[in-house]
């Protein structure tokens, strides 16, 4: 599913990756999980949303 949202995003030209579409998932993912199991053990919401933040800023997607 987060594959074909990112493929999307591609065609769309919203996001920008060189790697294909399911590695990109894997590794957003994957860093996603890290950032929220830090940040619950740190107690701290707001380490999950600089990482956050700094996964689509690599993907070119406007910060909300």
């Amino acid at each position: 599913m987060a594959a074909g949202v990112l493929k999307d995003g591609a065609r769309a030209g919203t996001f920008i990756f060189k790697e294909s579409a399911n590695d990109r998932a894997r590794v957003l993912l994957g860093a996603l999980e890290g950032a929220m199991l830090v940040a619950r053990s740190y107690g701290d919401p707001g380490r999950f949303k600089s990482a956050a933040e700094c996964l689509l800023a690599d993907l070119g997607a406007p910060a909300r």
